[in-house]
């Protein structure tokens, strides 16, 4: 899942890598370190695409002048790299931060309007000279990866994780007491608040722009309605085709990965219609995995609807059987690996852990339960299923 971290302003390197150090588990292929006067940028990755060293971050344009940290996937890397190509722009791997990096070399601040995916990323642009430099950081349209920032004194702070905030030396381990109180009232830190005083969560959509020891932060997109003309005036059986025609897409171009691809599979609607497009689109016999509650959580325990999917989809399925004695002993590290404390993440930390052993992503359809409550019959039609499990 990769993490990004630096200090922009006056920077020790001995900061930004203890600032690495403390997110080693989220990239066991790769970390770097790289220091700038007045910057100092820092990542460890996980390996998704090119696996090769070529795919080795920080990552700069050929002159130096431009610097990139990049977490995450621009789904659409291959049209803008053709794009790019075609201006004649030669690219050293086959990776999508290096798409990001000559996006924002030919377009600036802008190339986030031409970014679809899940990221987190900050770009150093030395090209306005020595003690004029800007920094950009950007967060995806919906806020799937996570990235947090802070000022201290004349720094300004940012990383993946509030571990590696507090592993700089320079935010202290404070806690926020109206964070504190949603947290307790409500199972979750509200963003852009966090845990952390005076630390905040860069909010989805949003970019921030910091030079000469000043920031602004601004929204580079919003969701708006109408934004397919005339669909939502269209027949029932028009919206349909072209929801399905969406999920369609959006599946396949999530699976463009170098490393071996799973899914998350539970009883719901999101992760069905999820499993359901991907044992269509994926090579060979997709791997999925779920996890359940026993006696104990029995009234919780969705393991017998996502085994029913498995079996009707042809997929591999692997079961984990959750206990309290498991959830108790594993307490402390699930509270560690949340990083942002959260009633929620106990089942995804089980399932995570039981995928971790086969394959470095798996997909999963969180948050879509929400949006297709109401629409079931995207994923049926009068009982009957087509093959790969959409009618």
């Amino acid at each position: 899942m990769c993490g990004i971290c630096g200090i922009f302003g006056p920077a020790e390197p001995a900061r930004t890598e203890a600032m690495v150090r403390a997110m080693a588990h989220r990239g066991p292929s790769d970390h770097g370190v790289r220091h700038n006067p007045g910057c100092s940028l820092g990542m460890t990755r996980l390996a998704i695409l090119d696996l090769s060293p070529s795919g080795h971050q920080p990552m700069a344009t050929p002159d130096g002048l431009i610097q990139v940290v990049y977490n995450g996937e621009t789904y659409n890397f291959r049209e803008e790299r053709a794009r790019l190509e075609a201006r004649g722009v030669r690219f050293t791997s086959g990776t999508d931060t290096e798409v990001a990096l000559r996006l924002y070399e030919a377009h600036g601040e802008a190339c986030l309007e031409r970014m679809r995916g899940m990221f987190a990323l900050a770009v150093l642009d030395r090209r306005p000279g020595p003690g004029r430099e800007r920094l950009l950081l950007a967060r995806d349209h919906f806020g799937i990866k996570p990235l947090y920032y802070t000022w201290r004194g004349r720094r300004l702070v940012f990383a993946s994780e509030l571990k590696a905030l507090l592993a700089s030396g320079l935010v202290p381990p404070k806690v926020d007491p109206l964070a504190l109180g949603q947290l307790l009232s409500q199972g979750s830190v509200r963003q852009p608040r966090s845990i952390l005083e005076g630390v905040r969560m860069l909010p989805p959509a949003h970019r921030l722009l910091a030079q000469g020891g000043r920031a602004e932060l601004a929204r580079y997109w919003s969701l708006g309605v109408d934004r397919v003309a005339g669909l939502r005036q269209a027949p029932p059986e028009e919206q349909r085709a072209a929801l399905r025609a969406t999920l369609e897409e959006s599946v396949r171009l999530q699976l463009v990965s170098d490393a071996p691809l799973g899914a998350f599979l539970s009883g719901g609607v999101d992760s069905a219609c999820v499993v359901a497009l991907m044992a269509r689109h994926s090579p060979g016999v997709l791997k999925t995995f779920s996890v359940g509650y026993g006696e104990e959580g029995a009234e919780m325990d969705e393991s017998a609807d996502a085994l029913a999917t498995a079996r009707h989809l042809g997929v591999a399925h692997s079961h984990v059987v959750v206990d309290g004695t498991m959830c108790r002993d594993a307490l402390p590290h699930i509270a560690w690996s949340l990083d942002q404390p959260s009633v929620d993440g106990v089942n995804s930390y089980f399932v995570s852990r039981a995928a971790a052993s086969e394959m470095r992503v798996a997909v999963s359809g969180t948050g879509g339960d929400e949006l297709f409550r109401r629409v079931p019959v995207v994923c049926g039609h009068g009982g009957q299923s087509a093959p790969g499990g959409f009618s």
